[in-house]
């Protein structure tokens, strides 16, 4: 895989509006980069990826890819009627969950909710939160079954997240700093974003993100599944491994300015701006 490839938000070429500082400040190439960062890949898997790779006929990986991903995305677009359902009703979304295996959700500015195939506990947290009147942020869910809920006055609720990451958010909370979002996968990868700082799992992630602030701004929002990462900056975005090619036309094409970003491996995707207004095809 290249290094992350990058364009600007064409909401700014499309308006008048002045560009919000609502960015985070920062304190703190192929393949085998990402490989090492995300860990997408089993050690036997990276081998026989590697040995396709060198066959040299297009059609043949191509042909692998959409057998193995079209019965996945199929079934997960199908699951979704009630999510979108849902959705079409409220007028707008602010927030999803989306995954190709592991349930879908959406939220919309009352708190509401709608939810199909999560796991139990997530679902059960969800309840608790919306009975207590806590206002719910953001949802992080992963294909295999790991969540993250961020609530109310700087609140997390979690289920088998990494060490490292339960203990930066402990530490965030501890210093009263407002976390507004957080991405993480299966394999260790996670990114927190706050109104001060950004720490994220590995080296190369955050040497990633200091490079997109630099040509873009304060970064807003971060997605990571288990074989690729987009960033959503001030300005513009950043990608890298598997993002679809249909996600990042849209992006390019759209006038919202997006603060909310996801998507799966499969290429389904969702993304809306602070208002609700909403684009993804699910």
């Amino acid at each position: 895989m290249n290094t992350p490839t990058t364009f600007v938000k064409s909401w700014q070429a499309k308006s008048n509006i002045d560009i919000r500082k609502h960015g985070a400040c920062f304190n703190e190439k192929n393949h085998r980069n990402l490989s090492e960062s995300l860990s997408p890949f089993t050690p036997k898997a990276r081998k026989l990826f590697h040995a396709i790779s060198q066959i040299g006929r297009r059609q043949i990986v191509t042909a692998m890819v959409v057998c193995l991903l079209l019965p996945i995305v199929s079934e997960a677009q199908n699951s979704r009627q009630y999510i979108k359902n849902a959705i079409s009703n409220w007028g707008s979304c602010r927030n999803v969950v989306i995954t190709d295996t592991g349930g879908d959700m959406a939220l919309n500015y009352r708190n509401q909710y709608a939810a199909q195939g999560i796991p139990t506990s997530l679902g059960k947290a969800l309840e608790e939160l919306n009975e207590k009147g806590e206002y719910i942020d953001d949802v992080q869910l992963t294909e295999g079954g790991r969540w993250l809920i961020l609530y109310g006055n700087n609140g997390f609720m979690w289920n088998d997240i990494p060490n490292d990451l339960e203990q930066a958010l402990h530490e965030y909370n501890d210093n009263a700093e407002v976390v507004t979002s957080v991405t993480l996968n299966d394999y260790g990868g996670w990114i927190i974003i706050s109104t001060e700082h950004i720490k994220s799992s590995t080296e190369k992630i955050r040497s990633w993100i200091i490079e997109g602030m630099e040509q873009y701004g304060g970064l807003w929002a971060a997605h990571l599944t288990n074989d690729g990462f987009a960033l959503c900056f001030e300005r513009g975005y950043r990608f890298a491994g598997n993002v679809s090619s249909k996600l990042k036309d849209e992006l390019q094409r759209t006038t919202l300015n997006v603060f909310r970003l996801k998507f799966t491996s499969g290429g389904s995707y969702f993304f809306a701006d602070k208002e609700g207004r909403y684009e993804g095809w699910m």
